[in-house]
């Protein structure tokens, strides 16, 4: 898929992200954990711990890495883990710094 040069792989949440990251090698990879389950079935909790898996499976991509929710949310999402979400990814920054971030 990278192929024909995309700058980034979106992947599916169903997807390793630590077998996709070998196979993409210099591209970057967007990384997504499954929508219902975590953004929307669970709490902000759950969702930081989420964000802090994906950037532990992919984080380290050569060219970069993209927290992503993947092609949709339910509507009803609450908007707490929108938000937590976001301030993981905004507390672990970039370069990733898993240590010492509480999210």
């Amino acid at each position: 898929m990278l192929t024909p040069g995309a700058d980034c792989l979106s992947i599916d949440n169903e997807a390793s992200l630590t077998e996709v990251k070998a196979a993409v090698g210099n591209g970057s990879t967007d990384g997504q954990r499954a929508t219902v389950s975590v953004l929307f079935e669970s709490d902000p909790a759950g969702v930081r711990e989420a964000v802090r898996t994906c950037v532990r499976e992919g984080g380290d991509s050569p060219r970069g890495f993209v927290v992503a929710t993947g092609c949709s949310l339910p509507t009803e999402t609450p908007f707490a883990n929108i938000d937590a979400m976001v301030r993981a990814v905004d507390e672990i920054g970039w370069p990733p710094h898993l240590t010492g971030a509480s999210a």
